[in-house]
């Protein structure tokens, strides 16, 4: 009985195993990347899918990366679901598929926070011209969802 008390949960495992290989390994931004896009579009597919959303004519998908308060070598990605464009906000993205076009279309993408979105802004040739015209509209009051304001 006392053994199965002192037994470590999966999740526990999992920090330990990513905050301990952390110091020793230090995976390039696009060997995570990779990794994480093997799931992600699996993940989109399966709630365009999901029965509950099959009425709506168009889905939105905001894909917020949120670090948990006990490590800071992971992130958890949660998926806000609505049939209406909801508010931007820093480190999000939002994807829409129309049912009729059958069109999955990322609509924006911004980055962590203003500081980094104005360091971005000054060197705009360095990056993904999405982003930048995501940056740009955001600070300008003009995605998706922001309409309402």
């Amino acid at each position: 009985m006392e053994e199965e008390s002192t037994k470590k949960t999966l999740g526990t495992k999992i920090i330990e195993n990513v905050t301990k290989n952390f110091d020793t390994y230090h995976p390039e931004a696009r060997e995570v990347t990779l990794e994480w896009g093997k799931g992600f579009l699996k993940d989109i597919e399966n709630i365009i899918q999901e029965k509950k959303y099959e009425k709506w004519p168009k889905i939105y998908i905001k894909v917020l990366g949120k670090k948990p308060v006990y490590s800071e070598h992971m992130v958890t990605v949660v998926y806000g679901i609505t049939n209406v464009p909801p508010l931007p906000d820093w480190k999000t993205m939002l994807y829409s598929y129309d049912r009729e076009k059958e069109e999955l279309k990322l609509e924006w993408v911004l980055p962590q926070a203003k500081e980094i979105a104005d360091v971005m802004l000054a060197h705009e040739e360095g990056f993904d011209k999405i982003l930048i015209d995501s940056i740009k509209k955001f600070l300008s009051n003009k995605l998706p969802g922001q309409e309402v304001l």
